[in-house]
């Protein structure tokens, strides 16, 4: 039961009245399998099914495209179910179509995964392919996990920790606030990511906070106040930027100790070689950085601005650094490069 939710679970009974369909379904040789979707299947996930909810069935066929059956329904329909109170309700069934052999060589998106891998209950499975599938789709790799972690953090770093300061120093405190909200989604996803789960879609996020097997403490307080808006000023910006980055922060910790990363740096990198959804950056390893890897006795903060030197000045070779117009350098910038030539 989802914690918090005033309305009725009505689940037994649309599940009862689901049986008829399921046992036609049952019938036609083209259907390889059957699934309940969401509230719908029996998971602890979230388990409920209230009358505004949508019923959510999928089926899998093993036929193609050119030859789906003439039984296939829409994938919206509504059906009427009677309440405990003899009351009739209409409720939005979804039937989620799916052609077995184009989902075996299909990349699922991390949504439908979640909804799968924790909502998912099989009613029917033909020949065993099913449960299968799923299995192989909805993996959870630590590689991925690592990936997800390096992207999350990353725009967190740019959508709370910078950005919003910035809007805020050109008086943009509207676009601070947006900036925010859009940075409260990436926060959320990234309890879910830490905790070696798929983030779960908008509507149902917040409540299944309390199935994550590790959250900072009195985390649903804190959300909370990451949503309030006390009123558009600076001030608010600043406090709920504050509150999102010491949610973040104890994240991060906890991924520095496991070792995936060392720093913000490395996960902004990392991000920027391997995140395809949109690569940034095609080769990974520049020249810029293997020189810089030479100077192991300068600081990370050296290290850094050496970086942007080097780029801004295209030395792709370390003999090249006595090249560097140092009249063009700031201070700074002059006591880096007096350190390592």
């Amino acid at each position: 039961m989802i914690k918090g939710i005033k309305t009725k679970n009505i689940k037994p009974i649309v599940r009862k009245r689901m049986d008829k369909l399921i046992q036609k379904l049952k019938e036609y040789p083209e259907v390889e399998g059957i699934v309940y979707l969401s509230g719908l299947a029996n998971t602890e996930y979230k388990d409920f099914i209230d009358e505004y909810s949508d019923i959510d069935i999928g089926i899998f066929l093993n036929v193609d495209r050119e030859h789906l059956p003439d039984w296939l329904p829409p994938f919206s329909f509504y059906i009427v179910i009677t309440d405990p109170n003899g009351i009739d309700k209409t409720m939005e069934v979804n039937f989620h179509q799916k052609i077995y052999n184009e989902e075996k060589n299909s990349n699922w998106h991390d949504y439908k995964k979640e909804f799968y891998k924790y909502a998912c209950e099989i009613i029917f499975d033909r020949n065993g392919k099913i449960e299968k599938l799923i299995k192989e789709k909805t993996v959870f790799t630590e590689e991925y996990r690592k990936l997800l972690l390096s992207h999350l953090l990353s725009r967190i770093y740019w959508m709370v920790e910078v950005n919003p300061l910035n809007a805020v120093k050109r008086g943009l405190i509207f676009n601070a606030m947006d900036l925010l909200n859009q940075g409260l989604n990436y926060v959320t996803d990234l309890l879910f990511v830490y905790d070696k789960k798929f983030p779960p879609a908008a509507k149902w996020k917040i409540s299944l906070l309390g199935t994550l097997d590790f959250c900072p403490n009195n985390i649903e307080k804190r959300i909370e106040n990451c949503f309030v808006v006390n009123e558009v000023s600076e001030e608010d910006v600043l406090r709920r930027r504050k509150e999102m980055l010491s949610i973040t922060k104890e994240i991060e910790n906890k991924v520095f100790e496991e070792g995936l990363f060392k720093s913000a740096e490395e996960y902004i990198e990392y991000e920027y070689k391997n995140w395809n959804v949109q690569q940034k950056q095609l080769k990974d390893k520049t020249e810029y950085d293997i020189i810089v890897s030479k100077f192991k006795d300068i600081s990370s903060e050296d290290k850094k601005i050496l970086k942007g030197i080097l780029c801004e000045y295209f030395i792709t070779k370390i003999e090249d650094l006595r090249k560097i117009p140092t009249e063009e350098l700031n201070e700074k910038q002059k006591n880096i490069l007096q350190k390592i030539i």
